[in-house]
């Protein structure tokens, strides 16, 4: 009897720290601190140990409404968790996470991204991740000429007056942007006229010389779409590759997922339709990439986080 008594008092000590860790679950799905709320859901999802050893006890015996108490608080535990951990993804997604990468020496840019489970779908989704950028003036080719606060590239048929510099290109019209992106997602869109190839590079790809070394797309440090009049192509690595069924677009959305190993691209609209997707391992901070038949403007988005 003795025995069974102290049975019944753990059970109740366990039925007591249920109850409590049931009012801290809801303590923490209340709270409009998501730091907080992230540190703390996961320990309170793991079920305690039961104080309760597994015995051998006498068939007739039963604790009776104790039991069914202690029993109906873990389902009740297991259901909210369940039921909960569905909204973190909702919940994370609006939290948005900063990350200071080096620029240009000492300078930094803020790079925002979020922690966030599900891919994109519509446009309101894509513009979560967009990021200012601007084409960087030392990475123009001759014929080049920047303006609307080196936002919009246009091509002339005459070479422009610029300074020798080792990152400029001198055999291909093309330009990087001078922000560098690594670790998250990103998103920007272009509007295009003539022929035009967007993409992304490392900063390491060649500049000089007429070469497959300095072509966007065409070697193993960059990947880039073409789009023409013709239709489009996807090139990577001395590899291109015609997209006859793609979507025509004069607005084109680029959308890189660092840390997903992906960069795509998307004819704009609000259903975003995909015209290809690479897949990598990227190793380095990567370049927004152009090149320019006749003009590129770099959009201006609304939900442009930096």
């Amino acid at each position: 009897m003795l025995q069974a008594d102290s049975y019944v008092e753990r059970l109740e000590q366990e039925i007591m720290e249920l109850q409590r860790r049931d009012a801290e679950l809801r303590q923490i799905l209340e709270t409009e601190d998501n730091i907080h709320f992230l540190q703390n859901f996961p320990t309170l999802c793991v079920a305690p140990e039961p104080m309760v050893p597994k015995v051998l006890m006498n068939p007739q015996f039963s604790f009776g409404d104790i039991s069914k108490t202690a029993l109906d608080m873990k389902e009740h535990l297991d259901d909210i968790c369940k039921k909960e951990l569905s909204k973190i993804t909702k919940t994370v997604g609006e939290t948005p996470v900063y990350i200071l990468l080096p620029r240009n020496g000492d300078k930094r840019v803020k790079s925002p991204s979020r922690v966030d489970f599900q891919e994109p779908k519509t446009r309101n989704d894509f513009l979560r991740y967009s990021c200012r950028l601007t084409f960087d003036p030392n990475t123009a080719y001759k014929e080049l000429v920047l303006s609307e606060g080196n936002r919009r590239i246009t091509r002339k048929k005459t070479a422009q007056f610029y300074p020798d510099h080792p990152e400029r290109f001198d055999g291909f019209s093309q330009v990087l942007c001078k922000e560098p992106l690594s670790g998250f997602r990103f998103y920007w869109e272009a509007e295009w006229s003539g022929e035009f190839s967007v993409g992304v590079a490392y900063r390491s790809i060649s500049r000089k010389g007429k070469n497959s070394h300095s072509l966007l797309g065409y070697n193993d440090r960059s990947w880039s779409l073409l789009c023409s009049d013709n239709g489009y192509s996807a090139w990577h690595n001395k590899v291109d590759r015609d997209l006859p069924s793609a979507p025509r677009a004069s607005r084109i959305g680029v959308y890189l997922d660092y840390a997903g190993n992906t960069v795509s691209f998307y004819a704009v609209s609000e259903s975003m339709e995909l015209i290809h997707k690479f897949k990598a391992e990227f190793s380095d901070p990567l370049f927004a990439g152009f090149g320019v038949g006749s003009s590129v403007w770099l959009c201006q988005l609304k939900n442009t986080s930096y």
